[in-house]
C-alpha cells in the first residue's frame, strides 16, 4: 500500500505543480489538444480510484509515514481544479460543434469527478480524525 501511495502522491504533485506552470502558459496550449477534458477526466478518475483502493474500506491503521500523509492531503487541493478545467474545456466544445453522445457522457463523468474532487478538497480542509476519516462516505460510493 504504501508503494501504490507513493505513486499516488507522486502524481498528484506533479498535478500542482502543472497547475502553476499553467498560470504562466494559459491554457491555450491545453485546449489546442481537442482532447483536454478527456485528459482531465481520466486523470481525476484514476487517482480517485487509486487512493480508494489504497484506503478500501478505513478499518486499517495508515501504514506509512506522517510527511506522506500530510503531502498527499494538501496534493488532494489541487483536483478542483483539474476537475474545473476538464469542465471549462468541455464547456467550450459543445457551443463550437453541439452536444454527442460522447460529450454528453463526458459531461455525466466530468460531474462525477468534480463532485468527487471537491469531496476530497473539503475532507482534506475539515480533517480532524485522522487520515481520510472523513472521507469514508465518497470512497464507499465510488464504482
Amino acid at each position: 500500500m504504501c508503494a501504490a501511495l507513493a505513486c499516488v502522491l507522486w502524481v498528484l504533485l506533479w498535478a500542482a505543480a502543472w497547475l502553476v506552470a499553467l498560470a504562466f502558459t494559459g491554457v491555450e496550449p491545453l485546449f489546442a489538444t481537442r482532447h483536454a477534458a478527456f485528459y482531465l477526466f481520466w486523470f481525476a478518475a484514476l487517482t480517485i480510484t487509486f487512493v480508494n483502493a489504497a484506503f478500501r474500506d478505513g478499518r486499517e491503521t495508515r501504514s506509512f509515514p506522517d510527511w506522506m500523509a500530510q503531502s498527499l492531503s494538501l496534493a488532494w487541493l489541487a483536483m478542483p481544479a483539474l476537475a474545473l478545467l476538464g469542465d471549462w474545456g468541455l464547456g467550450q466544445r459543445v457551443p463550437q460543434h453541439g452536444w454527442t453522445e460522447d460529450r454528453l457522457w463526458g459531461a455525466v463523468v466530468g460531474l462525477l469527478v468534480t463532485l468527487y474532487a471537491f469531496g476530497y478538497a473539503a475532507s482534506v480542509l475539515m480533517r480532524r480524525r485522522g487520515w481520510m476519516a472523513p472521507d469514508l462516505p465518497l470512497t464507499s460510493s465510488w464504482p
